[in-house]
């Protein structure tokens, strides 16, 4: 059985059901359910899974609340088991790789190649099959206890949240597989991940369909810290549908320019939105602009940081911003800017830094 994206329900709190089942599988590792219990802004048990009014907790509760429980069950683990720990920076290196990639099959598979070398019993793959791509997660866990399917459990949704950043798209789960024997949680977990769970599997893995992965990679480097604030323990992501499409469009295309790739022609847009192309020029007429407006601010943004950040001569920024020359280049800075290329670098070098009063 696999579970239709289209019967889910969109989420914003987190059931206390499951809070429960991680105090349990805290408490069965000796781990310290005080603390666990303060992180998520309460002062007892008690009063974290008082079924009252506020009968679930709130994205950034429970973030917190996860972030103490999975670094305490990960500790466990990896103090049993003698597994390395992945580090911050090593994360936010592999982070840094996946943004080089132009889609999410390259990027899983930089992934996968850098897990690796953190632990070689450690191993992230994808298996693809017809309409459906399947990633499998070792991340060298032993264990059977509580503790342990929760910390495989938050292991594949950190992944399928990673994911989804990157494309800048929910990635609907369709089924879980679970290196685990069945417990009494079933239900919490189920409902939790709103997909169809398989128990007893050699190695977890996550289920989705396969045209994700295919898809740009729409994040740069300066996405990464606010993906950081709460990431990897912020399990219910972001509603991206929500977005106005000229941000996503905008999105899309920076990245593009960010890596010297030419950016997507009206087509392939409408493509990536899934819609024709006369609905996808209205949808960007509705919100005040277009595919062209777009791409042109977009390549003076570029310009202009590199013009601030960089030695490089204007010819050269014109070539890296993808104008056809450096006269159409100073043609549409000067226009949007008020200024040419050379004047704006120059009140950028002379411009006095900030003094004390300034910033006070």
């Amino acid at each position: 059985m696999i579970v239709d994206p289209r019967a889910r329900t969109k989420r914003s709190t987190v059931s206390k059901g499951l809070a429960a089942v991680m105090i349990q599988a805290m408490e069965a590792i000796d781990g310290d359910v005080e603390a666990l219990v303060a992180a998520a802004g309460c002062s007892s048990r008690d009063q974290l899974l008082r079924q009252d009014e506020q009968g679930e907790l709130t994205r950034d509760s429970f973030a917190h609340f996860a972030r103490e429980a999975v670094l305490a069950f990960q500790a466990h683990a990896c103090r049993r088991d003698a597994l390395t720990s992945m580090p911050v920076g090593d994360f936010r290196l592999m982070c840094l790789a996946m943004l080089a990639c132009p889609d999410l099959a390259t990027a899983i598979e930089a992934a996968r190649q850098l897990l690796k070398l953190t632990d070689k019993r450690k191993d992230l793959r994808v298996v693809l099959e017809e309409d459906h791509a399947t990633i499998w997660l070792d991340i060298g866990v032993r264990g059977r206890q509580w503790a342990d399917l929760l910390l495989e459990i938050f292991g594949l949704l950190a992944f399928q949240r990673l994911f989804g950043w990157l494309i800048q798209k929910q990635i609907p789960i369709r089924k879980i597989m679970l290196a685990f024997p069945q417990d009494e949680n079933f239900n919490i977990y189920k409902e939790f991940f709103q997909a169809y769970l398989a128990f007893d599997h050699k190695t977890s893995a996550f289920m989705f369909d396969r045209k994700y992965l295919s898809r740009p990679i729409l994040r740069n480097y300066r996405d990464l810290e606010c993906l950081f604030s709460l990431y990897p323990f912020d399990f219910l992501p972001p509603e991206y549908e929500s977005q106005p499409v000229a941000e996503r469009v905008r999105a899309i295309t920076a990245a593009a320019l960010s890596r010297s790739e030419k950016p997507p022609n009206m087509k392939q847009m409408a493509m990536i939105f899934g819609l024709s192309l006369g609905t996808f020029r209205r949808r960007l007429a509705s919100e005040g602009t277009s595919l062209m407006a777009i791409r042109t601010m977009c390549r003076i943004e570029i310009a202009d940081r590199l013009l601030s950040e960089s030695g490089l001569s204007i010819k050269e920024i014109a070539f890296r911003a993808q104008f056809c020359n450096v006269s159409d280049f100073r043609r549409v800075f000067k226009a949007r800017t008020g200024r040419s290329p050379r004047a704006a670098r120059l009140a950028m070098r002379v411009a006095p830094a900030p003094t004390a009063r300034d910033v006070g």
